[in-house]
């Protein structure tokens, strides 16, 4: 019998959907405990924005390498914010059988060897992710620009401090 702590843990995917199928996903992956390890948000003349330090700098390298390494994706939008990150990801199909596990896996490799050759953080991840099937155009659009003004709503974040 397992252990009763993986017994209680609450599933993240949906049971028998197929990740590797064609369509659009919202991605949300933070950093371990939300350590603000990206980068800091700023008011300049009440205007919000994210200011990336090199970890956040390499992020988005990385998170633009994504369509590069996995051909059958494309990446809609992205924020990178102080201790987390959005991904509006598209599977435009599934020809090589990539799905959005396999690519957030990569990716936080990707990151995590960065960190071990670059900072003394050696856990840097959050143990999974969350995601978010896009249903339709409404439902994609709202996402788009809570991605959008994510900076600007840093300070209502339950993790901003």
């Amino acid at each position: 019998m397992r252990n009763s702590k993986y017994n209680t843990r609450k599933r993240l995917r949906l049971n028998n959907y197929d990740y590797s199928k064609k369509g659009i996903y919202f991605i949300t992956i933070c950093s371990i405990k939300h350590q603000h390890i990206f980068g800091s948000v700023v008011s300049n003349n009440n205007v919000i924005s994210f200011k990336k330090n090199k970890a956040g700098i390499y992020v988005e390298e990385c998170i633009n390498l994504i369509p590069e390494n996995f051909n059958n994706t494309e990446l809609h939008e992205y924020v990178i914010m102080p201790n987390h990150l959005h991904l509006l990801l598209e599977i435009k199909d599934n020809s090589n059988k990539s799905n959005i596990s396999s690519i957030v896996r990569y990716f936080k490799i990707k990151v995590t060897q960065w960190f071990y050759q670059n900072t003394d953080l050696k856990v840097i991840w959050k143990r999974s992710f969350h995601d978010h099937i896009v249903r339709n155009m409404n439902d994609y659009e709202r996402i788009k620009k809570y991605i959008i003004e994510n900076p600007k709503n840093w300070n209502y974040d339950k993790y901003s401090n």
